[in-house]
């Protein structure tokens, strides 16, 4: 079967796919040259569900994970509501031109609209035209007037 020809189903993590959606996890932080460490991405991604601190979304075709988002419920003070911070979006290479990241984005917009959040928020590099241009095409706006600052608390005294 072709991959064009491959079903395929978004829904969220279950126990049995966590292995899968490690190797991905590792993959999509040595995509952000982190260096290789499946322990830590299985360590970190199974805290994260068995904690209920993410949701994680799995594109699966022909029964094989080819992608996932992770979310991480939070709030708006200003807006005294809920939201969501899409983090993490990653499909396999060879399945990125067969619309899995959209098909993604299209579920992780439905599910936090079911749970009632007020809106989606994420970030990406400048130089991702791939995801930016994605992110466009959802009517995602980006945000004007704000600057984003980070303390690295490990390197930090």
């Amino acid at each position: 079967m072709f991959k064009e020809e491959c079903e395929l189903a978004v829904d969220l993590l279950s126990e049995s796919d966590l292995d899968n959606v490690a190797l991905l996890f590792n993959d999509y932080r040595v995509f952000y040259q982190q260096k290789t460490d499946v322990s830590a991405a299985y360590n970190f991604i199974s805290e994260r569900f068995f904690n209920k601190e993410s949701v994680v979304l799995v594109a699966k075709a022909a029964g094989k994970v080819v992608g996932f988002i992770q979310m991480y419920p939070s709030f708006s003070s200003v807006q005294a509501r809920k939201i969501f911070i899409l983090n993490d979006l990653f499909v396999r290479a060879d399945y990125r031109q067969l619309k899995v990241g959209e098909r993604l984005m299209r579920f992780s917009e439905a599910y936090a609209k079911k749970e009632k959040a007020s809106m989606l928020v994420l970030e990406t590099m400048s130089d991702n035209l791939t995801a930016k241009n994605l992110y466009k095409k959802r009517g995602y706006e980006q945000e004007v007037g704000v600057e984003i600052y980070a303390l690295n608390l490990q390197e930090a005294e």
